[in-house]
């Protein structure tokens, strides 16, 4: 079973999209901020992706949607929960 409570010592975090943009979209529209491009919230459903995940991966241990408190809290969660801690590195793929 996934659950965000699952992660282990050596796993990997894969992020599936940008970060910010659903929390920036968000705030804007409630704070009544403009900027110079159109700031827009991705809210497609992730079922499809998720089940190909699982299905071709197969090691899928846990996961979780930083929608509400971004990043950080997301990570802050799943460690919390894990009894696990995470090491945050950028790493630039080409």
């Amino acid at each position: 079973m996934v659950l965000d409570s699952n992660l282990s010592v050596g796993d990997k975090i894969i992020l599936s999209g940008t970060i910010g943009d659903h929390g920036l979209a968000v705030l804007s529209a409630q704070q009544g901020l403009s900027f110079g491009s159109e700031i827009k919230s991705d809210v497609k459903p992730l079922n499809r992706m998720i089940q190909s995940l699982l299905g071709e991966i197969g090691g899928v241990t846990a996961m979780k949607d930083p929608t509400r408190g971004g990043l950080a809290d997301a990570l802050n969660e799943l460690s919390e929960k894990s009894k696990a801690g995470i090491l945050v590195m950028k790493k630039k793929f080409q």
